[in-house]
């Protein structure tokens, strides 16, 4: 759930900078919450926190306003949401294929 650290086990916390949830209505869920707060308070209080999803039904806004500090709201009405300019694709990549030429590639496209 924390991505590249462990928060709780880390005393390095306060060089956090951003805070970003994807999936954030499925984090924001009643199972995890309690885990989201417990790591949102290791960090520092002025650490910007970013949530990412494609849904964020009303009572995930209340969280949401409750964790974050005059938040700023993208929302989209789903009639409006359209997959026209977005371009999908799978790599498929081996092993030993470093990260860096992923990302060579993904910018490149």
């Amino acid at each position: 759930m924390t991505g590249l650290i462990n928060p709780l086990q880390s005393s390095e916390t306060d060089k956090v900078k951003m805070f970003v949830i994807d999936e954030a209505d499925e984090m924001l869920k009643e199972s995890f919450l309690e885990g989201v707060h417990t790591i949102f308070n290791s960090f520092p209080k002025d650490v910007q926190v970013v949530f990412l999803s494609a849904t964020m039904p009303s009572e995930m806004l209340e969280v949401s306003d409750k964790i974050m500090m005059n938040p700023i709201k993208i929302l989209v009405k789903s009639e409006q949401l359209t997959l026209d300019g977005i371009t999908q694709f799978y790599v498929m990549l081996e092993a030993d294929v470093s990260l860096s030429l992923f990302f060579s590639f993904y910018l490149s496209h």
